[in-house]
């Protein structure tokens, strides 16, 4: 079913944009004490919400039609051959 094809495809960007840009954020800034952050820490932290805002959305965008893919497979007007 397309949905679950779509749905998948958002998990698999959500998840990619985690690993590419979100950890990269994190591990750099563990890096840094607390007492002096980068000069540039708004810019930082501006980039990290925004991906983190976009990986939220994919990943409920996944869920929803995963959840409209099982209710249409459940369905009684479905034939799928399942009892």
């Amino acid at each position: 079913m397309w949905l679950v094809a779509v749905a998948t495809g958002a998990m698999i960007v959500a998840t990619v944009l985690t690993l590419r840009v979100n950890f990269p954020i994190n591990d750099q800034l563990m890096t840094r004490s607390v007492a002096a952050p980068p000069e540039n820490i708004r810019e930082i932290w501006n980039r990290w919400e925004t991906v983190h805002t976009i990986r939220t959305t994919l990943w409920l965008a996944a869920f929803a039609l995963e959840a409209i893919a099982l209710s249409l497979l459940a369905s009684p007007k479905t034939k799928t051959g399942l009892p």
